[in-house]
């Protein structure tokens, strides 16, 4: 199916402008309608829809199944973590926690810093985080994520994706998990 994503096109096409007061009026407000179901049904057509909780891959980190939440109402994404030590030449090594029930899997990294700053936790605290950025895979897509560093023990999912993340590649379906596969064990390989 072609669709007319250009409002001028769209006009042309439908012959908009050969009318004039109250006629042109009405045309306005159906050519509105219709363009904005066009631009959402060609956006549709290539996000991945995915559920509001799924398992994701961080390949360059030869991690599979992470248990992650999407997260529309956070703007930047974490991964939990501990043990954060800064090695200079601006590197830092961490442990990602594997499994929320058994803090001790872990798998150790050492990765580039993207840059610290300020984040407001969602208890409303203020806290100086590392980020760095590394790949995800949910369903068919694979995109380039920048996390923050941060211990998400009390929090059920093990990675957080915020709106940033999400944006340009997936809808959210908040009634939904596991759109883009199964839930499954995390798997550790080595890369």
């Amino acid at each position: 199916m072609h669709l007319f994503v250009d409002r001028a096109l769209l006009e042309v096409h439908l012959g908009v402008g050969l009318e004039t007061g109250s006629q042109r009026k009405s045309w306005t407000l159906e050519l509105d309608s219709l363009f904005a179901r066009i631009t959402m049904v060609r956006l549709m057509s290539e996000l991945e829809v995915i559920g509001w909780k799924e398992s994701i891959d961080l390949p360059d980190l030869g991690i599979k199944n992470m248990l992650a939440k999407a997260d529309t109402g956070a703007r930047s994404s974490a991964l939990d973590v501990k043990n954060i030590e800064e090695l200079g030449d601006g590197k830092i090594r961490f442990d990602i926690v594997l499994n929320r029930k058994d803090r001790d899997q872990t798998k150790t990294v050492v990765a580039k810093i993207a840059h610290q700053k300020h984040v407001r936790s969602s208890n409303g605290q203020e806290h100086e985080r590392y980020f760095f950025k590394t790949r995800i895979r949910i369903g068919t897509k694979t995109k380039e994520v920048e996390f923050s560093l941060a211990s998400r023990k009390t929090m059920v999912c093990r990675i957080l994706l915020g709106r940033k993340a999400l944006e340009n590649d997936f809808l959210v379906d908040s009634a939904s998990k596991y759109q883009s596969r199964p839930r499954r064990k995390v798997v550790n390989f080595e890369i």
